[in-house]
């Protein structure tokens, strides 16, 4: 999820995450947060509200890669 969209009000990503959780079929799903928020109080405030992961930019897509194959095992030849 991209925690700092033009189009979002700052934090509105904590509550779009929350309101995942609340749906049966979403709860479950690994969200990576992606955001330029790279401060540790950041991190962990991502980590608290329930991100399965925390990515910083500049995008590092080798690192991306990496999550992505942990959060989704067995999918990692998968195309996207």
């Amino acid at each position: 999820m991209n925690c700092r969209a033009p189009s979002r009000k700052p934090f509105a990503h904590y509550q779009v995450l929350a309101e995942l959780r609340l749906q049966e079929a979403m709860k479950d799903i690994p969200v990576i947060a992606v955001t330029a928020n790279a401060l540790p109080r950041d991190i962990e405030r991502g980590q608290a509200a329930g991100f399965a992961d925390y990515l910083t930019k500049p995008l590092d897509l080798a690192r991306f890669q990496e999550m992505l194959a942990r959060h989704l095992p067995g999918r990692q030849g998968d195309p996207p």
